[in-house]
C-alpha cells in the first residue's frame, strides 16, 4: 500500500513541475493510467509468496484449459488437469526480488503471481518478459485440504459416471439380447409351425397311400380267399377250425419259450426248442392250406399227419417245460434270498465302517481346529510385530509406494471391477461349459440342480495354471456334507476336472464320475 501511494505522489509531482505550455490536456490522465498499471504489476515475493503457494492450490485459465498448480513443502509440485496429474517436478523461488517461481521437470517455466491474486504470468525466460502474452487469469484458489477433498469428489463422480455408463451399456445389451431372443423365438416358432404343417401333410399323404394299399391288399386277399373257399371250402374250413383250436396251445408255448430264455445258461434248457416247434407248426399248416388248394385244382398230394407230427410234440414240450420252469423258479427264489441276506450283511458292515470313519473325521477335525486356533494366535502376534515394523519402513518407502500404486491402479481397476460384479471370464468359461459325459447340460445347470448355495471362485496356481472352484452342500449316505470341485483350464478353449473333496477329504476319480452322473441326472 505504501508503495502504491509513493507511485501516485511521484506521478503528481511530475505533473506539477512540467511547464504548462508543454503538457497536453490529457497528460494527467495518461500518468494516472500508467501509475495504475505499475501498481497492478506488483507481484508477491519472498516469504509471502512461499507461504501463499504452499498453503493454496491455484487454478489458472491456461489457453482455455483449467490447470491447477499444487506446490508442496518438499519443493515438489504437481499440475492437475481434469483431476489427474498432467505435469510434476520441483520448484524454487528465484530472482533478485524473490518474486519468481521456477518450475523444473516437464518443462522449465517461471511463474509470477500478482498481489491482487487475480492473475499470474508464465515465462520461459526471465530476460524476455512479455506479460501481455503470458498473463493467465486465476479462476479459483483452494486451500490444500479443500483441494484434496475436491480431487476425491472428482474421482468419486468419475467412478459413479463410469458405473452409470456401464449400467446403461448393460441395460442396452440386455434389451438387445432380449430383442434378439424374441426374434429367434419367433423364427423358431415359424419354422416349427412350417415343419409341423409339412409333417402333417406328409403323414396325411402317407396315411392316404397306406390306406389305399391296405384296401387294395384286403381286396386282393378277400378275392383270393373267396377263390380258395370256392375251390376247397370244406378242407379250408377244417383247417381254420384246427388252427383256432390250437391258438391257446401256441400262445402258451410262446410264453414258456420267453420264460425259459431266462435260464438259457443252463445246460438242461434249450430255449430255442419251443420257437422251432412253433415255426414247424406254422409251416405244416401252411402246407395243408397249399395242399387243399392243390386238391381243388385236381393236383395229387400226400396229406401230412399234422396231429401226430406237430400237435403232440408241441403239447409234450409245453408240459415238460412247465415242470422245468417250476424247478428253476424255486432255485431262483432260493438264490434271491441268499443274495438279499448278503446285501443286508454288506449294508450293515458299510454302516458300521461309515460310523467309524465319521468319528475319525470328527477327531481329526477337532485336532485340526485346535491347531488352527494356535496358529491363528501366533499369526496375530506376528501380525502386530510386522505392523510396527511396517510403519517404520512405510515412511521411508512412501514415495516409492505411491508411484507404484499409481502404476498398478490402472491395471487393477478392471480386475477389481470384474470381481465385484461377478463378471469373471475364467468362471464364465467353466459355468457355460459342458462335460463329455453330460452334453445336454452346462456345468452351471448341473451344479444348481444338485448343490445347495453353490459358491464360485477362481485363481492362478504357482505353475501359472488357472483354476476354478465351486463349493456347496450335497447329501451323501443320507447325510449333508460339503463338496468342493475343482476344474483347471487347458489353453484358451478347453478345461478338465482336477479334484473332488467331501468335507475337505480328497476323493478318487471313480467317486467323481459317480457324482457327475447323479448331477447330470438331477
Amino acid at each position: 500500500m505504501k508503495k502504491l501511494l509513493g507511485i501516485l505522489v511521484l506521478g503528481l509531482i511530475l505533473f506539477v513541475v512540467q511547464p504548462a505550455n508543454v503538457l497536453k490536456a490529457d497528460l494527467a490522465s495518461d500518468i494516472l493510467k500508467k501509475t495504475q498499471e505499475l501498481a497492478e504489476k506488483q507481484k508477491l515475493k519472498g516469504k509471502s509468496l512461499s507461504e501463499f503457494i504452499t498453503n493454496n492450490v491455484i487454478t489458472v485459465d491456461y489457453e482455455g484449459e483449467e490447470r491447477s498448480y499444487k506446490f508442496n513443502t518438499d519443493i515438489t509440485y504437481e499440475v492437475y488437469v481434469g483431476g489427474k496429474i498432467a505435469e510434476e517436478g520441483t520448484w524454487a523461488i528465484k530472482g533478485l526480488t524473490k518474486s519468481n517461481i521456477k518450475l523444473t521437470g516437464h518443462q522449465d517455466l517461471y511463474i509470477q503471481i500478482y498481489k491482487d491474486k487475480e492473475r499470474i504470468s508464465t515465462l520461459t525466460n526471465l530476460k524476455k518478459k512479455n506479460d501481455s502474452q503470458t498473463n493467465r487469469k486465476i479462476l479459483k484458489i483452494y486451500s490444500s485440504s479443500d483441494f484434496e477433498k475436491q480431487l476425491a469428489q472428482i474421482e468419486l463422480e468419475k467412478q459413479k459416471a463410469l458405473e452409470q455408463k456401464k449400467k446403461e451399456e448393460e441395460e442396452k445389451r440386455l434389451a438387445e439380447e432380449k430383442k434378439r431372443q424374441e426374434e429367434e423365438e419367433k423364427r423358431i416358432a415359424e419354422e416349427e409351425k412350417k415343419r409341423q404343417e409339412e409333417e402333417e401333410k406328409r403323414i396325411a399323404e402317407e396315411e392316404k397311400k397306406r390306406q389305399e394299399e391296405e384296401e387294395k391288399r384286403i381286396a386282393e386277399e378277400e378275392k383270393k380267399k373267396a377263390e380258395i373257399q370256392k375251390i376247397a371250402s370244406s378242407k379250408l374250413k377244417k383247417l381254420d377250425n384246427y388252427k383256432k383250436s390250437n391258438e391257446q396251445l401256441l400262445k402258451k408255448a410262446e410264453e414258456i419259450s420267453k420264460k425259459l430264455y431266462e435260464f438259457k445258461d443252463s445246460k438242461e434248457i434249450n430255449s430255442e426248442e419251443g420257437i422251432n416247434l412253433i415255426d414247424e407248426y406254422d409251416l405244416a399248416l401252411e402246407n395243408q392250406y397249399s395242399q387243399a388248394i392243390a386238391e381243388a385244382a385236381e393236383v395229387p398230394y400226400v396229406e401230412t399227419p399234422i396231429v401226430a407230427t406237430i400237435h403232440l410234440p408241441l403239447a409234450n414240450y409245453v408240459a415238460k417245460s412247465e415242470r422245468k420252469i417250476k424247478k428253476y423258479q424255486a432255485a431262483l427264489e432260493k438264490d434271491e434270498k441268499k443274495e438279499k441276506a448278503e446285501i443286508e450283511k454288506q449294508k450293515h458292515l458299510a454302516e458300521k465302517a461309515e460310523k467309524k470313519r465319521i468319528a475319525e473325521e470328527k477327531r481329526k477335525a477337532d485336532d485340526e481346529f485346535d491347531k488352527m486356533i494356535k496358529e491363528a494366535n501366533e499369526a496375530v502376534d506376528d501380525f502386530w510385530k510386522a505392523v510396527k515394523e511396517k510403519e517404520k519402513k512405510e515412511k521411508k518407502a512412501e514415495k516409492k509406494r505411491i508411484a507404484e500404486e499409481k502404476r498398478k491402479k490402472k491395471g487393477e481397476k478392471s480386475t477389481l471391477w470384474n470381481k465385484l460384479t461377478g463378471n469373471d471370464p475364467v468362471i464364465e468359461r467353466i459355468i457355460n461349459g459342458r462335460l463329455t459325459s453330460c452334453p445336454n447340460k452346462t456345468i452351471n445347470q448341473m451344479v444348481d440342480g444338485f448343490m445347495t448355495s453353490p459358491k464360485w471362485s477362481s485363481g492362478i496356481a504357482k505353475d501359472n495354471i488357472k483354476f476354478v472352484n465351486v463349493s456347496g452342500k450335497i447329501t451323501y449316505m443320507e447325510k449333508p456334507i460339503k463338496a468342493d470341485i475343482q476344474f483347471i483350464l487347458k489353453g484358451e478353449e478347453s478345461f478338465k476336472f482336477n479334484a473332488l473333496e467331501f468335507n475337505e477329504i480328497p476323493q478318487n476319480k471313480l467317486m467323481a464320475g459317480a457324482l457327475f452322473t447323479k448331477m447330470c441326472d438331477s
